[in-house]
């Protein structure tokens, strides 16, 4: 995963944001894995966030995931 999707991700964090939907990137659902819920899963595992919420849909006879919350608190210590 580019440090970038890390980075923006952190900035939105630390604007407020707690969800994100695959529409936020035009319904393109492997740029929405890529970009959002790997680098949230990855803050999570880090212990920035303390949990998160995955929607999952069936679309053209494949899970997808096309929505992700932050459950809980953020923590922005030692953030790279």
């Amino acid at each position: 995963m580019p440090p970038s999707y890390r980075a923006q991700i952190l900035a939105e964090l630390r604007h407020g944001k707690r969800s994100w939907s695959h529409a936020d990137i035009s319904g393109n659902f492997d740029a929405f894995r890529t970009r959002v819920v790997e680098p949230l899963r990855q803050l999570k595992y880090d212990g920035a966030i303390q949990a998160l919420s995955e929607v999952e849909s069936v679309i053209d006879g494949k899970m997808v995931i096309t929505g992700v919350s932050i459950i809980g608190p953020v923590s922005f210590h030692g953030e790279a």
